[in-house]
């Protein structure tokens, strides 16, 4: 719901507050984990998505004009452009990684005895750490048109980074016949 004109600004806006909900979560997470346990942060969820919908529904004014048109023709030029393909194909990659990610990182880090309430520490300190090592790269890829080559290598580092968490749960005995143990 906004003007051409200050579509990058809100957009801008709305990409920050998603980063600062993502930290505000990772720091919460752990503390309501350890007052409200598990099933009391899913009906916390509950509580704010029911929440969300009723703010939608009674203070999000309906836009004016809205044009939406199907067009199946179209629509099959976007599922059969080549590009479009491979980005899509590797933003479900990436998904697929960071999801597994949040899967295997709290089981291994219970498993090198640091408590689920103090998990927050190691991921917002990884969470800034990026941001501050991405800012560079930021700037190299817009100011010296260098996209590509900032691509390629964060895909790189994603890769390493990956590989070398395998092999730090390989070396320490959590991993079993594909499966992560908890000991």
């Amino acid at each position: 719901m906004s003007r051409e004109e200050h579509r990058t600004k809100a957009m801008a806006i709305l990409g920050m507050s998603i980063g600062a909900s993502f930290i505000f979560a990772l720091i919460a997470g752990p503390l309501l984990y350890r007052w409200i346990d598990v099933p009391g942060i899913f009906w916390l969820t509950a509580v704010f998505a029911l929440t969300g919908i009723i703010i939608l529904h009674f203070r999000v004014p309906q836009p004016l004009n809205y044009n939406f048109q199907r067009e199946p023709v179209q629509f099959k030029s976007v599922l059969q452009d080549g590009q479009l393909l491979r980005l899509n194909i590797g933003i479900l990659v990436l998904h697929l990684l960071l999801t597994s990610l949040f899967v295997v990182l709290p089981i291994a880090l219970v498993n090198t005895q640091l408590d689920a309430a103090h998990h927050w520490q190691v991921y917002v300190s990884v969470l800034i750490a990026s941001i501050i090592a991405m800012v560079p790269f930021i700037i190299i890829a817009e100011k010296y048109r260098r996209l590509k080559i900032v691509f390629v290598g964060a895909i790189v580092v994603l890769g390493l980074s990956e590989l070398g968490l395998f092999s730090l749960i390989l070396a320490s005995g959590m991993l079993i016949d594909g499966a992560i143990i908890v000991t």
